[in-house]
């Protein structure tokens, strides 16, 4: 039996790797899952591994101990099953019962509420634990105190808490804690996301060590007993399952009792003759530790395999997220663009990180340039993360956006508030993940077939490269982690002094004011900056390269010339994406003042649409704080000297002055604030609405649709008549009014033809 299921596992598992090749979760067709070829390693150790250390003599049992326990003067069903009998009720052992199952099996008590607390919606989610806890400690303690349901409880311990199951429980205990902690990435994947994915993989995880403990369970019983041959005149004996012995008594009216290996020799023990109890009770000792050493050695051949196996993956090279090749070309001049826009006053936009939540917010202010008629004013944008995907959409869809129609933008909301996340845990099974690939893959996949989804037209899919983005500015920060070795250098591949530096994807034709120190004595160190500007680069792989944010993705590659990088999310670095606008503005800026002549230059709006997470309460959190939180203040100078040389340039250069304006415009700190939105790539089913410093605010809480209309309407003239409307009562709608804000009103401020004239 083993050997047929052996080979026709073999078979499934090649012919799905046959069919599935290139397939891909996403396609909705077979395609190669990770989970088949652990399953066919799990059978290849459980069946020819194990079988083959039965015939050790190390593992193998003696025949005369074997003799001994099948010994009808030894063996005796009719007591055996005597020994499961159920008691007369006591109150004080159900007392008892009730105490020591805590202390017993405290991860018993809670896995079945782990389970429900994941399962049920998030309100009422504390009514059904407790009411989860209250049947899980009846029936434990009910273990406790009846032998009959003991012994389903100790079939509930071999399926869930031994082994490589009991890994997956402790997984599911975590979450469970995760979740009515209420940590945002956790709530929102069980709150708006599938469960039904999730569980899938929970118990395929669980099915794949079931699978291999069967089959281990099955050669340690062909070590005990041959069952067929196995006869006694007091009852018979017969494999269970959960690796169990049934004791089946010949005695009409006494009940069948289920026994793991080790307790069936030990209850053979305690209703043998006196005088036969000590031989036994010494046979049984030696048994149980050959049972114990060929369990562990069957489990370490097993770990070994997949230790290989992960090792050798590792070391596989992975596929870029971007391959680029350096070029002159100069897709877009910002220096041009500044001469030709002459006095007419442009917009530049720096677009945070942030995930979903970011992504929202930018499409909102670049929703509110629309409503003020200056979106083509907009001439150079620069994003991290949440902030990159939505100026990627914005570029690759700009034509249908610059039209005076509301609904691409409302297309574009609703694509951005898309849940990527569930897209890459979908995909996370792929065999391609843990070969070739990094989940970092899926989320540029996930924009893919999301931005440019069937149905765009022809002028929209050309736009999907850098090279036909000629009518702005784009640039995609991602952080540096790791770079080619120098010449001479002693590492031989990669190294990570470049770590902390950026990457940028970029149609510009900058070098980011990068110039060589020259000179004895010269400070010889800067801020790492690798250009990619590439124009077959794709906007979707430099977005989600942007968004590639760690720990949830691993670093990603990025080829250049041939030559490797790594790189992570572009706000582990600068997470406001400001710094490289203005490194940008110095270097055009720079350009033109060395035509040495008066020119007319633009007024220039530079907009930081700030999604960043906030947390304004102080912890003691031994410096973590401060180690974290110092790249940000660091940033926060640098930006302001480079904001004053730009100030210089343009007036050395225009011969005017105060005609750049820098604007920082915040989401709202009730909507960034921890508890609140959350940073992930999926809109959460609602959202609390609260200011972060007020002690006694309860907030509001608005749901998903709302939410995003909410974010977008803070950028329209009628935001307070949509506020009132949506809000009927008046305290609530003030309090929003309150809490926003209204940002539209600085940017109306910012941008209207007064102002900027």
């Amino acid at each position: 039996m083993a050997w047929l299921q052996f080979g026709l596992i073999t078979a499934l598992v090649f012919s799905t790797w046959i069919i599935g090749d290139n397939h891909a979760q996403a396609t909705h067709v077979i395609y190669r899952h990770y989970y088949s070829g652990l399953s066919l390693l799990a059978l290849s150790i459980a069946v020819p591994i194990a079988y083959m250390l039965m015939r050790w003599k190390v593992f193998a049992l003696p025949d005369d101990a074997i003799r001994k326990f099948n010994s009808a003067d030894h063996f005796d069903a009719n007591k055996i099953a005597d020994q499961g009998s159920p008691k007369g009720f006591n109150k004080w052992d159900v007392i008892g019962a009730f105490l020591l199952v805590i202390m017993r099996k405290p991860l018993h008590m809670i896995t079945p509420v782990a389970l429900v607390v994941l399962v049920v919606p998030q309100d009422p989610i504390w009514p059904w634990a407790i009411t989860a806890l209250f049947f899980s400690w009846m029936l434990f303690a009910a273990g406790s105190y009846d032998p009959d349901r003991d012994a389903f409880v100790r079939l509930v311990h071999h399926v869930f808490f031994t082994g490589g199951t009991l890994l997956v429980t402790l997984a599911i205990v975590l979450l469970a804690i995760l979740r009515l902690a209420g940590v945002s990435y956790v709530t929102t994947i069980f709150d708006a996301g599938s469960k039904l994915l999730i569980f899938s993989y929970i118990f395929s995880t669980y099915s794949l060590f079931w699978f291999y403990d069967f089959w281990i369970d099955q050669a340690t019983l062909d070590l005990l007993s041959d069952f067929d041959r196995f006869k006694n005149p007091t009852g018979r004996i017969e494999r269970h399952g959960g690796g169990r012995i049934a004791v089946i008594p010949s005695k009409q009216g006494k009940n069948m009792r289920m026994f793991e290996p080790s307790e069936f020799l030990n209850q053979i023990v305690q209703t043998a003759p006196e005088s036969a109890r000590s031989d036994l009770r010494e046979e049984a000792v030696r048994v149980v530790q050959r049972f114990r050493v060929f369990a562990g050695v069957c489990s370490l051949s097993f770990v070994a395999v997949l230790v290989i196996l992960g090792v050798t993956l590792h070391r596989l090279d992975q596929e870029p997220g971007l391959v680029a090749e350096s070029t002159e070309a100069r897709t877009y001049d910002l220096s041009e663009s500044l001469l030709a826009s002459g006095e007419k006053p442009v917009i530049m936009l720096a677009a945070s990180g942030g995930g979903t939540r970011a992504a929202l917010y930018t499409t909102a202010v670049l929703h509110g340039i629309w409503r003020l008629d200056q979106i083509d004013r907009l001439i150079l944008a620069s994003g991290v993360s949440g902030g990159s995907a939505a100026l990627s959409y914005f570029a690759i869809h700009k034509p249908s956006l610059r039209q005076k129609n509301d609904e691409a933008w409302v297309k574009m909301r609703k694509t951005l508030a898309s849940p990527f996340i569930e897209d890459v845990i979908a995909g996370a099974g792929e065999w391609r993940v843990v070969s070739s690939i990094r989940l970092g893959q899926l989320l540029t996949e996930s924009f893919q077939r999301r931005f440019l989804h069937a149905g765009v037209s022809e002028e929209v899919k050309r736009r999907e490269i850098l090279g036909e983005i000629r009518d702005m500015g784009l640039i995609f920060n991602t952080s540096l982690c790791g770079s080619p070795a120098t010449e001479g250098s002693v590492y031989q591949k990669t190294t990570a002094s470049s770590a902390g530096g950026l990457l940028v994807v970029t149609n510009l034709a900058s070098n980011f004011s990068r110039k060589p120190a020259t000179g004895d004595g010269v400070w010889g160190f800067d801020l790492p900056y690798k250009i990619v500007n590439d124009p077959q680069a794709k906007l979707v792989n430099a977005a989600s390269l942007s968004a590639n944010f760690p720990p949830v993705f691993s670093n990603a590659a990025v080829t250049i010339d041939g030559k490797p990088f790594w790189v992570t999310d572009g706000g582990a670095v600068e997470n406001r994406g400001i710094i490289s606008v203005l490194l940008a503005l110095v270097e055009a800026l720079e350009t033109l003042q060395k035509r040495g002549q008066v020119l007319a230059l633009p007024e220039i709006s530079i907009i930081i649409a700030d999604a960043s997470a906030f947390g304004p309460d102080y912890k003691s959190d031994r410096g973590v704080g401060a180690k974290f939180g110092a790249s940000e203040k660091i940033a926060d100078g640098l930006i302001k000297e480079l904001f004053t040389h730009v100030e210089q340039l343009h007036e050395s250069i225009s011969k005017q002055k105060n005609k750049i304006r820098l604007v920082y415009l915040p989401m709202p700190d009730a909507m960034r604030a921890k508890g609140t939105f959350g940073t992930h790539w999926m809109m959460p089913s609602k959202v609390m609405i609260k200011d972060p410093f007020s002690g006694n605010d309860n907030g509001i809480e608005v749901k998903k649709e709302d939410l995003e209309d909410l974010i977008d309407r803070m950028f329209s003239r009628d935001f307070s008549d949509y506020v009132k409307g949506k809000w009927s009562k008046k305290s609530e709608a003030e309090y929003i009014m309150k809490v926003t804000r209204q940002p539209f009103d600085v940017l109306e401020a910012t941008l209207t033809k007064d102002a900027l004239n």
